[in-house]
């Protein structure tokens, strides 16, 4: 159903990443079930083939990232591999989460969280 030049500019897209990095890391950007998400977003709920026929694009997404990864990940396992720094809290207070190590400063964490 529908000639490769109808899904190029979706598959295109997921690839795009690739300069992005030196490896296959260019993956975690796009080929997750967020990605597929992000590409139903920029590409529309279906694409057109012709002849008013059309396929979901979820449906060609999550073909695509299958047949990349085999599966399609959450986007949280990605985002489980970077590693947390002090700069990423940005208007968060560090000693509001309890990242100075204080135990008044653990209190306060504990009173924000209840």
């Amino acid at each position: 159903m529908g000639d490769k030049h109808h899904f190029l500019p979706l598959h295109r897209w997921f690839l795009a990443t690739a300069s992005w990095s030196a490896g296959p890391e260019y993956l975690a950007f796009r080929h997750h079930a967020f990605g597929v998400f992000e590409a139903e977003a920029r590409f529309g709920p279906v694409i057109a083939l012709g002849d008013g026929k059309a396929i979901p694009t979820r449906v060609v997404a999550e073909r695509h990232v299958q047949e990349v990864l085999g599966r399609i990940p959450p986007a949280t396992e990605f985002l489980r591999r970077i590693k947390g720094e002090r700069w990423m809290l940005q208007a968060t207070s560090p000693r509001r989460l309890g990242l100075d190590g204080s135990l008044a400063d653990s209190r306060e964490t504990a009173n924000v969280l209840a």
